[in-house]
């Protein structure tokens, strides 16, 4: 099978903010930008598990309409 026909879903982490026990944002942006780039470099689709949560989104805590740029900037998005 072809490597652009594999999406590796769910390759989101929680982060570590109020009721959750989760990585401090530097490190959670690093397993972002990390495992978001293997992937593109292999070949291989990925998708996040949730884009507006409290837990694993790619949006700023306190306000889930806005997104954090910086959450966004260690995706392999613009590559």
């Amino acid at each position: 099978m072809a490597r652009n026909r594999i999406v590796m879903g769910e390759c989101d982490v929680t982060r570590r903010t109020a009721g959750f026990t989760g990585a401090a944002d530097p490190d959670r942006k690093r397993w972002l930008s990390d495992v978001t780039h293997l992937a593109q470099a292999g070949g291989f689709g990925w998708a996040l598990w949730e884009i507006n949560s409290r837990e694993m989104g790619i949006n700023e805590v306190d306000d889930k309409d806005r997104v954090d740029r910086d959450v966004v900037a260690a995706l392999a998005m613009s590559d």
